[in-house]
């Protein structure tokens, strides 16, 4: 992605590329060139992310070509995200859970006891759609860590289920 970012700040994308890119992405998918590949790949992440076309706008910057292409996204980003469903296009998919909850105690021999320390782990095994190999998301979290987490968790649900209503 930054190499992408990095040459679209670089190379130079008028308005007429950028919307000739675009159509050939939704009608051909035909485009040898590095240029055009490019533009591709920012329209489909800006697409795929479901990104406003401000929030598409920021992340490409301010130049002309970025200008450009973003005139471009606004154009067909209806039809990109259309054609992304039509390929069945999802996020990884969660493979399997492995969770901890431990709290370590240490002491001394003096009969000092110091207070526990707890820790919560999360072992995440995803694999890509369509894909075979798994990677792995390891997460560890102290016991104020773990408070915060779970409120924030359940400050989403409540706003899932009160936007439902």
């Amino acid at each position: 992605m930054e190499d992408a970012l990095k040459f679209i700040s670089t190379a130079e994308v008028d308005e007429g590329f950028a919307d000739e890119a675009a159509r050939k992405l939704l009608l051909s998918g035909e485009g040898n060139d590095q240029k055009t590949r490019i533009i591709w790949k920012l329209l489909v992440l800006g697409a795929r992310k479901s990104m406003s076309v401000e929030e598409f706008r920021a992340l490409l910057g301010a130049s002309t070509s970025a200008e450009s292409i973003g005139n471009a996204f606004e154009k067909y980003r209806e039809k990109i995200i259309e054609n992304l469903k039509t390929i069945r296009w999802e996020y990884d998919d969660l493979m399997d859970v492995d969770w901890s909850v431990a709290k370590v105690h240490q002491s001394s021999l003096l009969g000092s006891n110091a207070e526990g320390e707890m820790q919560a782990s999360f072992c995440l095994k995803t694999a890509p759609a369509g894909g075979l190999a798994t990677r792995t998301i390891d997460v560890t979290f102290d016991d104020t860590q773990l408070h915060a987490f779970l409120y924030n968790l359940k400050e989403a649900q409540n706003m899932m289920e009160a936007s439902r209503k």
